[in-house]
């Protein structure tokens, strides 16, 4: 059983758009990866911010459900270490980023935290409570 988990709260607005499938990595997508490891992870975050047209803040602000979608997808999908994790609150910014072995990862954090409070999202936006 894998553990890839979408919030139902979360937009799925665009994620078959051309500009999300532009963004994918040539090289991960010919070959599907059945085992993600943080290496690639961490490769896939890099290329991807290169191709997206838009700063880390911005993707962070607007476009990071699409962004972590589109990595999962460039790695092959679901696996056991990894999922989508997506705070929306009522009144507030929402923000969605990868879960992998306990790290967490976006835009802004493409090396990955321990601990999703490290992301500077949440920094900006104090008043989005993170659940586990």
């Amino acid at each position: 059983m894998h553990d890839f988990l979408i919030s139902e709260n979360s937009s799925k607005e665009g994620l078959t758009s051309d500009s999300v499938e532009s963004t994918m990595i040539t090289e991960f997508t010919r070959c599907k990866m059945s085992i993600m490891t943080k290496t690639l992870l961490i490769q896939a975050m890099h290329e991807t911010l290169k191709t997206w047209g838009k700063t880390p803040e911005q993707i962070c602000n607007g476009d990071c459900w699409r962004f972590a979608t589109a990595i999962i997808k460039t790695l092959g999908g679901e696996t056991s270490q990894s999922r989508i994790r997506s705070i929306t609150q009522l009144g507030s910014q929402s923000h969605t980023w990868i879960e992998f072995n306990s790290n967490h990862f976006d835009p802004e954090s493409p090396e990955g935290v321990e601990h999703p409070s490290q992301l500077l999202f949440f920094s900006r936006n104090p008043e989005v409570v993170i659940s586990q």
